[in-house]
């Protein structure tokens, strides 16, 4: 899943209903980086995630897009009244 080149993420559902988000590969300004598509969809879905986790042993290197990225995901927690899981 992890590449040098580029930040990627991945999204599961584990079976308490937290949403686990994964990320890995290079988090960089310069690099391409996903969108927070994934994860609105499934803070969306009918069956609301019980609490939001992040895995980030994947990621490779990072610099503030990867703050700004958790940043825009927890505010987006926050307006639907889903806790973050702190790790």
């Amino acid at each position: 899943m992890a590449t040098a080149e580029r930040g990627e993420i991945s999204v599961t559902r584990a079976p308490d209903g937290t949403l686990l988000v994964r990320l890995a590969g290079a988090w960089r300004l310069r690099g391409a980086l996903p969108t927070l598509e994934a994860i609105e969809h499934e803070l969306g879905a009918s069956a609301r995630p019980r609490a939001v986790a992040f895995d980030a042993r994947d990621v490779t290197s990072w610099d503030s897009s990867l703050l700004m990225f958790l940043v825009c995901v927890r505010e987006e927690c926050e307006q639907r009244g889903i806790p973050v899981v702190p790790d």
